[in-house]
């Protein structure tokens, strides 16, 4: 499984599931939606335990330290996360989860447990040819602030998905 299999079955169930818009590779975030509240909620797909992992650790090190003890790729961005706080270079969502398969629901859900960080869980199977999704909320994600987004972030966001659109069209035209 892909995260690029993932997104699609995500952005239907968030756009039914009570998000007003979501918009995918946004800054940080893999998924990005808006709810109807206008407040932000930010989904990152993990589909190994590797890529899950290096996240989860640094995680686990500011549940337990308060700091990550290593190095970490994200570590700048949940430092920020867990404070609520919001700078030039980080804008903290509303909420935040992850996205994995079932398969690394236990993994996940045993880290993520002290924290305000949400789980969904998706697998993807096959009817004749037909994919289809079974997704699930393991932990509802906790709210991080209070703040709702700004104009000029949801005027951003909807000039990228207009920029997307456009783009799309012309694709389509030139491939008849």
């Amino acid at each position: 499984m892909k995260a690029s299999q993932i997104k699609p079955f995500l952005l239907r169930e968030l756009l039914f599931g009570g998000h007003h818009a979501v918009f995918t590779e946004v800054e940080y975030a893999d998924v990005f939606g808006v709810t109807r509240s206008k407040y932000t909620h930010e989904f990152e797909i993990k589909v190994s335990r590797a890529d899950l992992m290096s996240e989860l650790n640094c995680i686990k090190d500011l549940t337990l330290f308060g700091a990550p003890q290593k190095r970490y790729a994200k570590k700048y961005k949940h430092e920020h996360y867990f404070k609520g706080e919001t700078n030039m270079f980080v804008e903290v969502p509303n909420y935040f989860s992850f996205v994995t398969p079932f398969a690394l629901e236990k993994l996940a859900l045993e880290i993520l447990k002290d924290t305000k960080y949400g789980l969904y869980c998706i697998d993807i199977h096959e009817n004749g040819g037909n994919p289809y999704a079974t997704m699930g909320c393991q932990k509802k994600a906790q709210l991080l602030h209070k703040e709702k987004i700004s104009e000029k972030k949801l005027f951003y966001l909807l000039r990228k998905a207009s920029t997307e659109v456009q783009f799309l069209r012309e694709k389509a035209i030139k491939q008849i």
